[in-house]
């Protein structure tokens, strides 16, 4: 069992660059650690609080 760390960032507060940038993150780290997605037991994922909007709040917003 080992621990592996990754951070990433994005240019905006928008749902779907977070999402490529996680997803970007994620593979990154499991192909630098020769891991596959099995191999993982447990991930904690945190944003920082300049991160606040959702896909829901996101659609409210446009819905107006």
């Amino acid at each position: 069992m080992r621990a592996v760390r990754g951070a990433t960032t994005v240019a905006a507060d928008r749902p779907a660059l977070i999402r490529e940038a996680v997803t970007e993150l994620l593979e990154a780290v499991l192909d630098d650690n020769d891991l596959v997605p099995a191999d993982i037991i447990s991930a904690v994922f945190t944003a920082t609080p300049d991160l606040v909007r959702s896909e829901e709040h996101t659609s409210e917003l446009q819905s107006r």
